[in-house]
């Protein structure tokens, strides 16, 4: 915890538990790390660029417990009442890389941020009210919000978990019932923009994406009271869940690990602030 909460070096940690540094890391890495993994109600981290993990998720051990929640979809269809979703890009700054070979250089390319001016990750977050419900990272922060959000599947999957509702129609002297899918509203920003003629056919997500200006042509008053209302003042939510993960400083001090740890210790600090809010252990109720 003080490794996640103040991101000390290993050096002042083995000073203060009088442990070898090497035997610390040992512990943390494969000891108390899964443990946190397995019992924390982490958000998702499936999408199209990563293979479904099983540790933790898959199976019920031969112990009668019943299967955890290992999948958005799953995790959707077990919260129904999660009707608005808002989806929003963070970076981190990441140590310059190297400018030895072709590939370093390609590297110091990819990972430089023009919008904070230093090397940086990008990951995605997906928000419900005051929890986080997937993640997906460790991408360089030059990758275009839009291109973030089709990897993720993240619009696919609330496709796919739009739960059915029966609604009673008159047809003819007898009242019929029919089947219609209820649609789960996603909030996006300006970054996102065009978003909405790729995934406008999706039945089960109805999408409230900001208007952006375009040059000769400045937004009207409806549209800026649009962006304010219905967009702006909706997605304060997942800015707050992004500052009170950055709050724990290995997720905004500069990240010193590997860049291919990122995306799980992104994940476990979220299932941290998962676990506050629902005061329980488990995704399930």
């Amino acid at each position: 915890m003080l490794f996640y909460r103040l991101h000390l070096t290993g050096a002042l940690l083995s000073l203060l538990f009088e442990v070898e540094e090497s035997t610390l890391w040992r512990e943390r890495t494969l000891r108390m790390q899964p443990v946190l993994e397995q019992v924390l109600p982490r958000p998702m981290q499936d999408h199209l660029l990563r293979a479904l993990e099983t540790r933790g998720n898959g199976g019920n051990g031969g112990n009668g417990k019943r299967k955890r929640i290992g999948t958005l979809v799953e995790l959707l269809e077990a919260y129904p009442e999660l009707r608005d979703l808002v989806v929003d890009a963070t970076q981190q700054q990441v140590p310059r890389p190297q400018r030895k070979t072709p590939q370093d250089k390609a590297r110091h390319t990819q990972f430089y941020s023009g919008k904070s001016h230093c090397h940086a990750i990008k990951t995605q977050v997906t928000t419900a009210k005051r929890l986080i419900l997937h993640v997906f990272g460790n991408t360089p922060a030059r990758v275009h919000d839009r291109q973030l959000l089709r990897a993720s599947g993240v619009l696919r999957a609330l496709d796919q978990a739009a739960s059915p509702q029966k609604t009673k129609v008159q047809d003819g002297r007898r009242p019929a019932q029919r089947t219609q899918r209820q649609a789960r509203r996603v909030r996006l920003d300006k970054g996102y923009s065009g978003v909405e003629d790729e995934f406008g056919a999706c039945a089960g997500v109805h999408l409230l994406a900001s208007i952006k200006a375009r040059r000769n042509a400045p937004l009207t008053l409806l549209q800026r009271l649009w962006n304010r209302v219905v967009v702006a003042t909706q997605r304060i939510q997942v800015e707050q869940n992004i500052g009170h993960l950055q709050n724990w400083r290995v997720l905004s001090a500069t990240y010193r690990a590997r860049l291919s740890t990122h995306q799980d210790t992104f994940a476990l600090v979220a299932g941290l602030h998962n676990f506050t809010q629902l005061g329980r252990l488990d995704w399930q109720k």
